[in-house]
Parts: structure tokens; sequence; C-alpha cells
């Protein structure tokens, strides 16, 4: 094993004379990120490069140096930095590869950034001065995932083939439990190897108890303090056992989808499909030509043996991830997709009977009978509760539930066991908002839970003030109702501190509300915004809306109220809007629109640090309106 040393920091007395800080700190007090002396920092390097090159694996120049808090200085200068390390470490280890810091994120604000672009021109413009690009991002899975999509869009463009390295990024067990870190951990490293990357660190060993119990920056450890393994631990020392040196071959999903399904080849040989749900619902995935054996790893190492029918073999995917391992057999399984297509959530009216409509599908090679037996919440009735259906090759054929749910439900889902196989599928299920024509005394919707917080600030000691602390930090009460021509929508938001700078289209940067109305018949949805701004003024937006519609005529006529009580610290939006702004009649209004909204968080940056959504999709550019809440009267 050979260590990656980090060249970080500067004492007082090597800070270079010219040196203007990024971030101004208080008179006479000094900053270990400040920019070294050029001769200094070019002897440092090359004396550490020359002593140990030929015992260590790499050396990284610098920490997150896109980060003001580690990097005190402008890009330029680290660019300086960068190529005056390189060509000392090159001139006296020529073979030692040489890292780029690893970035804090692809993109930050000018609050926490010298530059907003440091990624992309480092990309493009520095790739001569390291062997290997390094990132952190320290966030959960899917923004995980996104951001490193990001990156690789960004490398193709500028046509930069340098390896690319993990090679410090987590999640804080303090935020989501340690089972899910444990799930995080697992998914962001399958994740990382197929996208070819070059290396993954996680972030770190051991807990540091030198923070406090529940601070974020404790919980990244795999061990406690006492060395005491948490769920993280177990679940990394599976993927090194099984993944290690192990090839990707093929990846079954796409971004499209719920779920995430890869192709692996291990290094002796067997075959490794590691997969997981991105929701809490089910995935039953079909494989075809598996000749070998099979078994389902979980994160803990443990197999279980799985059934093999004619070669073909049903695997099913829920929020814990898991691998199937299949040995014995030279070709990989032929993967041939899900033989039950249902809709990704259900939205149940009180009192009436809704239809769920199915598709099963035989995507094999041979005749085959399919089995769908439904199970259900004893408040929900699903008739029938079961089907079977014979199907030729490639064949489908349409199946429906009726589901009429009891007054005391909520929400839940409805599981579909589906054989040969025993594959499991399942669909959420929520119950609509009914509206009446004054507002109710209880909220009909609630954000209020960390499953739906979006944390968009990089995990460092000097950000962690700014994340999610709980409601009183940011919740949001929703309050619905219809008379005959107005929808009213109130939102009560608890926010510890109220801050908007910006006006116009750019309001969802700083402490907002936006909502999001979809209508039957129409093209797209709306896309509504309320602020109160840092001068007193209610304002309102409108970024999208369906066509046949002008966005500007739509939110001069839709009255917007926005009141702030910082006594209680709460923040009372109210939007009021006559039907014919967005469409709406009362024909619509029974047949149900889709609603969805989010709150914007900024405490103290420039940007928008978190937001509560109460469905997926709002936030980064989409609203996908099958996810979202139904209401109608």
């Amino acid at each position: 094993m050979k260590l990656s040393p980090l060249l970080l920091f500067t004492p007082s007395w090597a800070i270079a004379k010219d040196w203007k800080p990024a971030k101004p700190k208080p008179e006479g007090k000094s900053s270990l990120a400040a920019m070294p002396d050029m001769k200094e920092w070019r002897d440092y390097v090359r004396g550490l490069a020359a002593r140990l090159g030929d015992r260590l694996h790499s050396l990284e120049v610098w920490n997150e140096p896109d980060l003001n808090h580690d990097g005190d200085f402008s890009s330029k200068e680290y660019f300086q930095l960068l190529k005056a390390a390189s060509e000392e470490i090159r001139a006296v280890a020529p073979g030692l590869p040489v890292q780029s810091g690893g970035l804090a994120n692809i993109s930050l604000p000018s609050s926490l950034s010298c530059d907003p672009l440091f990624a992309q021109k480092l990309l493009k413009d520095e790739a001569a001065n390291y062997d290997i690009f390094s990132v952190h991002i320290h966030l959960p899975y899917l923004a995980y995932e996104e951001k490193i999509e990001e990156l690789l869009a960004i490398r193709t463009e500028v046509r930069n083939n340098k390896p690319w390295y993990a090679n410090e990024t987590a999640v804080s067990s303090s935020d989501i439990g340690e089972e899910k870190q444990a799930n995080v951990l697992f998914e962001k490293m399958i994740f990382t190897m197929a996208k070819g990357a070059y290396g993954y660190n996680w972030y770190n060993l051991i807990e540091k108890d030198r923070y406090e119990v529940g601070n974020p920056e404790r919980h990244f450890g795999l061990l406690m303090p006492d060395l005491a393994p948490k769920a993280a631990y177990l679940a990394y020392n599976t993927v090194a056992g099984y993944f290690r040196e192990a090839v990707a071959v093929q990846e079954y999903s796409n971004r499209r989808d719920n779920f995430r399904f890869y192709c692996f080849k291990a290094a002796n040989g067997d075959w490794l499909l590691p997969g997981w749900n991105l929701s809490m619902g089910d995935t039953a995935l079909l494989l075809a030509d598996v000749t070998g054996k099979a078994t389902r790893v979980d994160l803990c190492g443990n197999e279980k043996s799985l059934i093999i029918d004619g070669g073909s073999l049903m695997v099913s995917l829920n929020e814990t991830p898991s691998f199937v391992r299949i040995s014995g057999q030279q070709k990989p399984p032929r993967f041939l997709g899900t033989p039950l297509s249902l809709p990704e959530t259900l939205i149940l009216r009180q009192g009436e009977a809704a239809t769920l409509r199915a598709v099963l599908r035989n995507t094999t090679q041979n005749n085959m009978t399919l089995t769908v037996t439904a199970e259900a919440p004893e408040q929900l009735q699903v008739q029938p509760n079961r089907f079977t259906r014979t199907l030729a090759p490639g064949k489908f054929s349409p199946i429906a539930f009726s589901i009429k749910s009891q007054k005391n439900f909520g929400k839940g889902k409805i599981r579909f066991r589906i054989n040969p196989g025993n594959g499991v599928m399942s669909v959420p299920v929520e119950r609509a908002v009914l509206l009446e024509k004054g507002l109710k005394s209880k909220p009909d919707l609630l954000l209020h839970e960390l499953s739906q917080v979006t944390f968009l600030v990089p995990s460092a000691d000097s950000t962690v003030h700014l994340r999610w602390k709980g409601p009183e930090d940011l919740s949001g009460k929703f309050y619905l109702s219809a008379s005959d021509k107005v929808l009213t929508i109130r939102c009560d938001v608890t926010d510890d501190r109220h801050r908007q700078r910006f006006s116009g289209s750019e309001i969802w940067q700083n402490d907002s509300l936006q909502i999001a109305l979809t209508l039957p018949e129409q093209n797209t949805f709306w896309e509504l915004g309320a602020a109160l701004l840092d001068s007193g003024k209610a304002a309102g937006y409108c970024w999208r809306a369906p066509a046949g519609f002008r966005a500007e005529q739509a939110i001069e006529k839709i009255g917007v109220e926005v009141t702030r009580d910082e006594a209680r610290k709460l923040t009372r939006y109210i939007l009021k809007i006559p039907f014919n702004a967005i469409g709406l009649t009362r024909e619509r209004l029974s047949t149900g629109i889709r609603f969805n909204a989010l709150i914007n968080d900024c405490d103290e940056t420039a940007m928008r640090e978190s937001y509560l959504r109460l469905a997926p999709g709002l936030g980064n550019g989409t609203a996908d309106p099958k996810l979202s809440p139904l209401v109608y009267r």
C-alpha cells in the first residue's frame, strides 16, 4: 500500500508577500489557506517529491481549492500553484502522478468560492498540469449522481480525458441515519465505478469525536470513536471484497428509470449485478440466459441462493441496495426489463374507487404464464386481487385493478407478487386533497421532514451551520381552498432567518415559495413563485406557462401577499389565483389538478442553501406531475 499525501496549507513565514485574501480576515489574523511564496512552495514540493517520490502513489496539490475556507486565493493563483508543483514533481520524480486538488463541488456560488467556474477552467485550461482530476461532492446519492453527470459532460465538451478520481466523498449519518449511510456508500461507489472513475475514497474511517454528537462533521466515519463498526463499514468491506478489480460491462438502467441496475465482471470471472430503487417502492426485473449458479448478496456480504427457472431469473430491487452474483458461466445474462408496467403513483379520492392500470409483458423468447397477486394495507380494498395470463413471446396484456380506500387511509403502497420467480413490484398510494370553499383549520400538506430536504451547500467545517436543523429551521404548512372562481394557496413557513436580496426571475435563489400546478389538457405545468423582498415588498413571478398563455399576464392577475412575523419566525405566503388566469374551470378542478411546492432557504450566502419539496422534479428544472399530490373539488 502506498500513500497519497496532500500538499496543503501555508505557515505564516511562507505566505506570499503580495497575497490578498479572497475572503477578508480580521486584522492581525493569518490564514493557513493563504497563497504561499512561490520560491518557498517550489522548494518544499521538490524536496518532498525527491525524498519520498518512489514510496508514494501520487501527490495531491491542495484540498478543495474552490472553497474559500481551504483556498483563500483566486483560481488564477491556484492554477499557478498547481503548475509550479507539477513542474517540480515531474523534474525529480517523473513517474509520480500529480493530482489536482479535490474540488468541493462542480459549481459553487461566489459567496463560497473565489470562482464559480473553477471546475470548468481546471478541466479546460489546466489539464497539462495534472495527471488525475480529483473531486469530492459530499452529497446524498441522487445529488452526487447529478453532479458527476455534470462533470462528465464538461469533460466531453472540453475533450479532457485525464482520469477522474472521487478521492473524498461520503455522507454523514447525522443526516440520514447509519442504515441509509451504508446504502449511500454502496450506491455512490458502484455508480462511480460504473462511470469509469480512477478510484473512490470514502471520507472518513473513524468518527471525529472532537465534534459534538449530532454535528454532521463528526458522523462521516465508518467506525465509531471506540472502533465499533457502523453499517457503512460492513457495506464498504462487501464492495471491496467482491468488486475489487471488477470491470463495468453494462448499465441496464437510464436516468429516467426509478431504479439503477448494472453489470460488472469480477476479477474471478463471476458476473456481479448491483441494483437499487430510487424510492421506497419495489421493481422486478427479468434476466435470461442464466446457466450458472445465482445468489443474492446483501450489504453485509450474506448470500442467499436464487431459483433459476429455465434459464430465467427474476430479480427484485428495493431502496436497500444489493447485488446478484452469477458464477459458472462465460457470458453475461441477458437483461429483459420488467414483466409488469405500473404507474409511478396512485392517488385516491375519499370514498371513490380508482382504477390502477398495468401491463403484463412476456419479454422472453418462449411462451410464458405470469400470475400477479396484489397485497394491500388493511385500509385498501383491491378487486380483483389476482390475474393470470399466458403470453406468447413479445406479447403483452393490459390488466386493471379497482382500488378503494377506507376513510382513515392516509398513504401506503400496494405490492404485487409476480410468478414464476416471486418478483415484487409496488405502487405508492396517497389520498387526494379535497378542496373546500374556505381554508381548513388543519393543513392539507406539510413540509417538515428530513426526507423532503435537498442540501445544496458542500459539507465542510465552514458550512455546517448552514445545514437544515429541523422544522424550527425551515418548515411549511399548506392550506388550500377553491371558490367558484378563485384557487387560494396559503403557506405558513417557519424560518429562523429571512433573506431575499433578489427580485423577478431570481427570487428562487433566496427565501421564497415555488408552486407547480398541472391542469388537465394543458401541454405543461404552471410554475409560480412568491417572495418577501428585503425592502418589505411582496413579489410574485411566473417562470413557466402552458401554450396559449403569457406568463407576465398571468402573474399580474394573481394576487400575491407575503408577510413576516419576526417574533414568531413565521413568513406567510398567500396566492389568490383567478381561474381565468391559468385556464382553470370547475370541470377541470373536479377532474383534479396536480400540486407541487418547494420552500427555498437562504440564511447567509448569496444562494439558496437548501430546499424542502413535496414531490420530485421541482427545484432542478422539471416537475413530473405523476408524482405530485392531486387536489380536487
